[in-house]
Protein backbone atom coordinates (compact mmCIF):
# COMPACT_ATOMS: atom_id res chain seq x y z
CA UNK A 1 0.00 0.00 0.00
CA UNK A 2 3.06 2.56 0.61
CA UNK A 3 5.54 0.66 -1.24
CA UNK A 4 7.93 -0.76 1.18
CA UNK A 5 8.89 -3.74 -0.12
CA UNK A 6 10.89 -4.87 3.16
CA UNK A 7 10.03 -4.72 6.86
CA UNK A 8 12.52 -5.38 9.41
CA UNK A 9 12.09 -6.31 13.40
CA UNK A 10 14.24 -5.56 16.28
CA UNK A 11 13.07 -8.90 17.99
CA UNK A 12 12.30 -6.77 21.08
CA UNK A 13 9.07 -7.90 22.58
CA UNK A 14 6.25 -4.57 23.43
CA UNK A 15 6.40 -2.87 26.52
CA UNK A 16 9.58 -4.98 27.87
CA UNK A 17 12.71 -2.40 26.41
CA UNK A 18 14.26 -1.49 30.11
CA UNK A 19 17.63 -0.59 31.18
CA UNK A 20 18.94 -3.91 30.74
CA UNK A 21 18.79 -3.79 27.36
CA UNK A 22 19.09 -0.31 25.66
CA UNK A 23 22.92 -0.98 24.28
CA UNK A 24 20.98 -4.31 22.52
CA UNK A 25 18.64 -2.18 21.06
CA UNK A 26 21.09 0.85 20.37
CA UNK A 27 23.50 -1.72 18.97
CA UNK A 28 20.37 -3.10 17.01
CA UNK A 29 20.11 0.74 15.53
CA UNK A 30 23.65 1.36 14.90
CA UNK A 31 23.71 -1.93 12.82
CA UNK A 32 20.74 -0.74 10.51
CA UNK A 33 21.89 2.95 10.22
CA UNK A 34 25.22 1.31 8.80
CA UNK A 35 23.88 -0.98 6.79
CA UNK A 36 21.27 1.07 5.19
CA UNK A 37 22.87 4.56 5.57
CA UNK A 38 20.22 7.22 5.39
CA UNK A 39 20.50 10.72 4.95
CA UNK A 40 17.63 11.26 7.14
CA UNK A 41 16.95 9.25 10.58
CA UNK A 42 13.43 9.98 12.32
CA UNK A 43 12.44 8.68 16.02
CA UNK A 44 9.63 10.13 18.31
CA UNK A 45 10.44 12.91 20.52
CA UNK A 46 12.35 12.29 23.74
CA UNK A 47 8.83 12.06 25.67
CA UNK A 48 7.72 9.26 23.45
CA UNK A 49 4.60 11.48 21.74
CA UNK A 50 2.75 9.59 24.05
CA UNK A 51 4.53 9.26 27.04
CA UNK A 52 4.60 5.10 26.11
CA UNK A 53 7.83 4.10 27.73
CA UNK A 54 9.08 1.66 24.88
CA UNK A 55 8.84 5.03 22.54
CA UNK A 56 10.95 6.74 25.12
CA UNK A 57 13.66 4.04 25.16
CA UNK A 58 13.62 3.95 21.35
CA UNK A 59 13.96 7.82 21.31
CA UNK A 60 16.88 7.30 23.16
CA UNK A 61 18.44 4.84 21.75
CA UNK A 62 18.12 6.20 18.27
CA UNK A 63 19.49 9.60 19.61
CA UNK A 64 22.39 6.93 20.71
CA UNK A 65 22.89 5.35 17.48
CA UNK A 66 22.61 7.84 15.17
CA UNK A 67 25.42 10.26 17.59
CA UNK A 68 27.76 7.09 17.33
CA UNK A 69 27.60 6.40 14.08
CA UNK A 70 28.88 8.93 11.18
CA UNK A 71 26.53 8.32 8.65
CA UNK A 72 23.01 10.17 8.53
CA UNK A 73 23.32 14.29 8.07
CA UNK A 74 19.87 15.04 10.41
CA UNK A 75 18.30 13.32 13.60
CA UNK A 76 14.76 14.39 13.32
CA UNK A 77 11.82 14.20 16.51
CA UNK A 78 8.63 13.19 15.49
CA UNK A 79 6.54 15.52 17.86
CA UNK A 80 2.92 16.86 18.72
CA UNK A 81 2.26 20.41 18.59
CA UNK A 82 0.96 21.94 21.80
CA UNK A 83 -2.87 22.15 21.90
CA UNK A 84 -3.50 19.39 19.67
CA UNK A 85 -3.12 16.60 22.27
CA UNK A 86 -6.51 15.09 23.36
CA UNK A 87 -6.99 15.01 26.72
CA UNK A 88 -9.22 11.76 26.71
CA UNK A 89 -6.34 10.22 26.31
CA UNK A 90 -4.17 11.83 29.10
CA UNK A 91 -5.32 8.37 31.15
CA UNK A 92 -3.59 6.40 28.49
CA UNK A 93 -0.68 6.12 29.98
CA UNK A 94 1.00 6.98 33.24
CA UNK A 95 1.73 10.89 31.76
CA UNK A 96 0.75 11.96 28.37
CA UNK A 97 3.00 14.80 27.39
CA UNK A 98 1.86 18.02 26.38
CA UNK A 99 3.38 18.58 22.94
CA UNK A 100 5.72 21.49 21.92
CA UNK A 101 5.33 25.25 21.02
CA UNK A 102 5.08 26.52 18.08
CA UNK A 103 9.02 28.18 18.56
CA UNK A 104 10.18 24.63 18.87
CA UNK A 105 9.00 23.35 15.98
CA UNK A 106 11.83 22.94 13.07
CA UNK A 107 9.65 21.68 10.27
CA UNK A 108 6.42 20.76 9.14
CA UNK A 109 5.12 18.64 6.33
CA UNK A 110 2.31 19.32 4.97
CA UNK A 111 0.70 15.62 4.08
CA UNK A 112 -2.63 16.78 2.95
CA UNK A 113 -2.61 15.14 -0.56
CA UNK A 114 -1.33 11.90 1.34
CA UNK A 115 -4.49 11.47 4.09
CA UNK A 116 -6.59 9.51 2.34
CA UNK A 117 -4.03 6.95 1.54
CA UNK A 118 -2.47 7.58 5.13
CA UNK A 119 -6.25 6.67 6.77
CA UNK A 120 -5.65 3.27 5.08
CA UNK A 121 -2.60 2.21 5.95
CA UNK A 122 -3.18 3.06 9.27
CA UNK A 123 -6.39 1.00 9.43
CA UNK A 124 -4.41 -1.98 7.74
CA UNK A 125 -2.30 -2.04 10.84
CA UNK A 126 -4.41 -5.14 12.29
CA UNK A 127 -2.90 -5.46 15.75
CA UNK A 128 -3.20 -1.31 16.47
CA UNK A 129 -7.03 -1.39 15.31
CA UNK A 130 -8.65 0.24 18.77
CA UNK A 131 -5.72 2.85 18.98
CA UNK A 132 -5.94 4.02 15.19
CA UNK A 133 -9.71 4.49 15.08
CA UNK A 134 -9.19 7.08 18.17
CA UNK A 135 -6.05 8.85 16.62
CA UNK A 136 -8.07 9.17 13.33
CA UNK A 137 -10.80 10.76 14.56
CA UNK A 138 -8.31 13.19 16.51
CA UNK A 139 -6.64 13.45 13.38
CA UNK A 140 -9.34 14.33 11.42
CA UNK A 141 -10.15 17.75 13.27
CA UNK A 142 -6.32 18.98 12.73
CA UNK A 143 -4.85 20.37 9.36
CA UNK A 144 -3.20 17.69 7.72
CA UNK A 145 0.09 18.76 9.15
CA UNK A 146 3.14 16.47 10.99
CA UNK A 147 5.80 17.94 13.29
CA UNK A 148 9.10 17.33 13.59
CA UNK A 149 12.59 18.96 16.24
CA UNK A 150 15.52 18.86 14.18
CA UNK A 151 17.58 17.67 17.07
CA UNK A 152 20.96 17.26 15.09
CA UNK A 153 22.53 18.05 11.61
CA UNK A 154 25.85 17.60 10.50
CA UNK A 155 27.59 18.58 6.97
CA UNK A 156 24.63 19.74 5.55
CA UNK A 157 23.45 23.63 5.28
CA UNK A 158 20.64 24.41 7.32
CA UNK A 159 17.55 27.00 6.80
CA UNK A 160 15.30 26.64 9.05
CA UNK A 161 11.66 26.23 9.31
CA UNK A 162 11.79 23.94 6.65
CA UNK A 163 8.90 21.71 4.52
CA UNK A 164 10.95 19.09 3.35
CA UNK A 165 13.47 16.56 5.73
CA UNK A 166 15.32 16.29 3.37
CA UNK A 167 16.29 19.95 2.49
CA UNK A 168 20.03 20.57 1.86
CA UNK A 169 20.83 17.70 1.66
CA UNK A 170 22.55 16.33 -1.66
CA UNK A 171 21.38 13.73 -3.49
CA UNK A 172 23.89 10.94 -3.56
CA UNK A 173 25.58 10.34 -6.82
Amino acid sequence: MLGIVRVEFLDFIDGQLCNAIYHQLAGKIIKKINEFKPQVVLTSERRGISGHLDHIAVSMTTTYAFLKTKVSQKLYYNCLLKGTRDRMRDDYFVYFPEGYPESEITTKIDYTPYWKLKKEAMLAHQSQLKDVRALLARFTKFPKVDHFILQYHRGVKVSLPEKDLFAGINSPD
